[in-house]
């Protein structure tokens, strides 16, 4: 249920719990059960199932995601 009328899928930025659509997080486009989000509003990022403004401090966007760190550590030998 959408509001008032029964329907088969829920709108954008919904998700089906039990026959009722409920919103997904703030910013989130697509979300499944759970409100996990799977797809951010242009111009922010996903990161573990959230949307980011910018990403975290070790992370770099890309695509609308954000991405584990492209620099390679550099291990100390002893």
């Amino acid at each position: 249920m959408s509001g008032t009328s029964c329907v088969t899928t829920c709108p954008s930025k919904t998700f089906n719990v039990l026959g009722v659509c409920t919103s997904c997080s703030d910013h989130c486009t697509t979300c499944g059960e759970g409100a996990i989000c799977t797809a951010c509003e242009t111009n922010w990022m996903l990161l573990l199932n959230k949307c980011y403004d910018k990403c975290p401090e070790g992370f770099y966007e890309d695509n609308n995601a954000c991405q584990g760190n492209k620099r390679k550590r550099v291990t100390k030998m002893t």
